[in-house]
């Protein structure tokens, strides 16, 4: 098993493509701590950890909270034994709405959870790995991020500075044996892609048939990303298989970033 003996933290880990990382890393050997706000569909996961034989707990946390942030990972790090690997997914998609018309509480929002509680939680998880001289940080970002995308400013602007971030984590602490990295996924199946398409067709007018078919039609094998293949990836970027990647952005969007 590729990641026997290590273990993970993964946030927004109570559904989705949170969910979906948490098993394929469980499958692959790492026992695996899991946070969100989500408490019953967090626990769900913990337990479906359980159930592939590898230790799994729930941590209930706001991670646009500080102080909740370094509980999660303190504590992470005391029932689990150590940290190896961190996946940092949690995030919001915000409202859909233009630039032009956007509310600066709404902004601060979306950027306090997708991007300053992505780097609290790094900078938790580097203090314990930095000592051990040891450890992998997987930010998750999105393909959005890299193209821009009309009515989800916010969003992108966050999703873009997780590039920078992990850019320079990496050149920050190569030197301390820990890599750090970030998946852009694509659409990915899951009721939050369902959120985002009926607010887009509020929004515009364009009815949901149009919707999906737009997203379906973005990528050239027109088809939408699933939950473990997010998963997969992590798993390769966490194990000995990716030891020569640091500081690199994967897309892994069924091709749409290449429209």
């Amino acid at each position: 098993m590729k990641l026997a003996g290590k273990v993970a933290l993964v946030t927004g880990g109570g559904y989705g493509i949170g969910k979906g990382i948490a098993l394929e890393l469980a499958r692959a050997g790492a026992d695996v701590a899991v946070a969100a706000r989500s408490v019953d569909k967090l626990n769900q996961t913990a337990a479906d950890v359980r159930a592939l034989g590898r230790r799994g707990i729930a941590i209930p946390t706001d991670i646009s909270q500080e102080k909740q942030v370094v509980q999660m990972v303190a504590r992470a790090i005391k029932e689990m034994g150590q940290l190896d690997i961190l996946v940092n997914n949690a995030g919001i998609e915000g409202k859909s709405v233009n630039v032009s018309d956007m509310d600066v509480a709404d902004w601060n929002e979306v950027l306090a959870v997708n991007l300053v509680g992505v780097a609290v939680t790094c900078r938790e998880a580097l203090r314990h790995m930095v000592k051990r001289k040891s450890g992998n940080i997987i930010n998750i970002g999105s393909g959005a991020g890299r193209r821009g995308f009309p009515l989800r400013g916010a969003y992108c602007a966050s999703k873009w500075g997780i590039i920078g971030l992990t850019r320079t984590i990496a050149m920050e602490v190569g030197r301390y044996n820990i890599r750090c990295n970030c998946i852009n996924p694509g659409a990915v199946e899951g009721e939050r892609l369902t959120r985002v398409l009926e607010a887009r067709s509020k929004v515009t007018g364009i009815s949901m048939d149009e919707m999906w078919k737009r997203t379906m039609d973005r990528g050239p094998i027109r088809r939408l990303v699933k939950p473990e293949e997010i998963g997969a990836t992590v798993v390769f970027l966490a194990s000995n298989d990716g030891a020569s990647f640091t500081g690199q952005t994967l897309d892994v969007t069924a091709g749409s970033t290449m429209s």
